[in-house]
């Protein structure tokens, strides 16, 4: 069963009304079918793509809220150090790799949109 049985919304702010498709523009059923299996597979893909971003945002917060704990634990011992060094290095890898999912997601919005609303849809 597909993941985007949800209906999604459309940004009417990213909506150029006069440039809407006609929903009767000529496609032969093939057309329509295979024109439908690639927005269920795009709206698949962009499910899966704002599910990785939200983990990537929350290990990110998870990050820092432990080290912000370790801080006010601070016992200054060398385990204490090496844990605090790791956990810094794992927020930086968290907060880049949030800036990757999060451009990835607004790829994945960009294609879905486009590929529904054509020519209606502009940045």
């Amino acid at each position: 069963m597909s993941k985007s049985i949800n209906n999604r919304s459309i940004p009417l702010s990213k909506l150029n009304w006069k440039q809407l498709p006609d929903p009767l523009d000529g496609m032969t059923p093939k057309q329509a079918d295979d024109h439908r299996l690639k927005v269920i597979a795009l709206s698949d893909k962009l499910s899966d793509i704002e599910i990785k971003e939200r983990v990537a945002y929350g290990a990110a917060i998870a990050c820092l809220l432990l080290s912000m704990y370790l801080d006010i634990q601070s016992d200054c011992s060398t385990l204490w150090f090496i844990i605090k060094f790791f956990l810094y290095g794992a927020l930086i890898s968290c907060s880049i790799l949030s800036y990757v999912r999060r451009d990835a997601r607004i790829v994945a919005e960009r294609n879905y949109y486009s590929t529904i609303l054509g020519k209606a849809y502009h940045e």
